[in-house]
């Protein structure tokens, strides 16, 4: 039986249940890297516990670097541990088609319950006879292959041409914004499209706490600057708004939004954002 669990950031509450584990266990970590405290805590539970009890741990990272050889040099289970490279999940033409036939079928789906009044089944059928070329080295990851599933359905009925991963991110990114300003305009939200550019970087990249620090956050923007109540009242209706759009993820306790994800489409948007406005 599997669950999951979200621990504090010092794996305060794992603690007292692996020291006394009697069952087999596998535990997995996600983004290790950023988890650094908490993986520490684990390994010294698991050096220090008396009982002999199988218990297996798994980082998940996206590379080593200096938060692995500082743990490899505190602690004698992860200098022993295994390091395993993940090579591309799909490496071939048809493997890839597959999969990602497989992701628009799924998205689909999904989608239909989403949006009812689009035909989405159609736009399935449409997508089967144009999957796009996805030979790049890029579409190695899954999660790109997904990507390029999921706005081949909302780029229907206008076929879109495939691409790079990165133009994929791109057509993706456009969806988005769409539905930006659509709903910022039913909140009563008047700003340019640039403007709600500038707010969704912020809310990717500031963390905020609550709807203060979250208005604190987007004060710092030209079209949100100033103390008149009518500015303040925009401020506080746009960190709601961000908010709704990008609610923060499970893992994410006690914060008060999220930003875009998944995190390879939040790299592609932010890099795009700051090298266009690098003020």
């Amino acid at each position: 039986m599997a669950r999951r669990v979200s621990p504090r950031p010092d794996g305060a509450g794992l603690v007292g249940r692996l020291a006394g584990q009697t069952r087999p266990v596998l535990l997995v970590v996600d983004y290790a890297e950023t988890h650094t405290a908490l993986t520490s805590t684990l390994l010294t539970t698991l050096e220090e516990r008396a009982t002999r009890t199988p218990i297996r741990l798994l980082l998940v990272a996206r590379g080593g670097g200096d938060w692995w050889e500082e743990l490899t040099g505190r602690h004698p289970l992860a200098e022993n541990g295994q390091t395993v490279t993940l090579p591309p999940v799909e490496d071939s033409g048809p493997d890839r088609t597959a999969l990602f036939t497989d992701a628009a079928s799924t998205f689909a789906r999904r989608l239909a319950d989403l949006d009812p009044a689009v035909d989405w089944a159609d736009r399935f059928r449409k997508v089967q006879t144009g999957i796009p070329d996805l030979s790049d080295p890029g579409f190695g990851l899954v999660l790109a292959v997904h990507m390029a599933a999921l706005t081949a359905l909302l780029d229907q009925p206008t076929s879109g041409d495939g691409g790079s991963p990165e133009q994929v991110a791109d057509r993706l990114l456009q969806h988005e914004k769409r539905y930006w300003t659509d709903t910022a305009r039913t909140r009563g939200i008047d700003r340019s499209a640039g403007s709600l550019e500038q707010a969704i970087a912020a809310a990717t990249l500031c963390g905020a706490t609550n709807p203060d620090e979250a208005a604190a956050a987007l004060a710092r923007l030209p079209a949100l600057t100033g103390t008149d109540g009518t500015t303040h009242d925009l401020r506080n209706r746009t960190a709601h708004w961000l908010a709704g759009l990008y609610p923060p993820a499970p893992d994410q306790t006690g914060q008060f939004w999220g930003g875009i994800s998944p995190d390879r489409l939040a790299e592609h948007f932010l890099a795009r954002h700051l090298t266009g406005n690098p003020d």
